[in-house]
């Protein structure tokens, strides 16, 4: 379980939705957004690597965004993935 430090800060990781925009931007926007991309997805998430010809890798809330717009949930897909579409 996360606690406070002695200090009263956390640690906090900021994770940019840009990447992941530009991935979804690139493949067509979330409505063309294949089977096989989600797999890129969720493989760069499980191995900890970026997709192909990008340089984030992906966090889990933004995997479920991917989910989200595959399934054709825009609105939860743009809260989890950071992205405006």
């Amino acid at each position: 379980m996360k606690q406070l430090s002695d200090s009263n800060t956390w640690n906090v990781q900021i994770v940019a939705a840009e990447g992941i925009c530009s991935w979804i931007d690139d493949k067509g926007g979330p409505a063309n957004l294949t089977f096989p991309d989600v797999f890129e997805i969720v493989d760069a998430y499980v191995f900890n690597t970026p997709p192909t010809g990008h340089t984030f890798i992906p966090t889990i809330t933004q995997v479920m965004g991917i989910f989200d717009y595959k399934l054709g949930f825009t609105e939860s897909g743009n809260t989890n993935t950071g992205c405006d579409y």
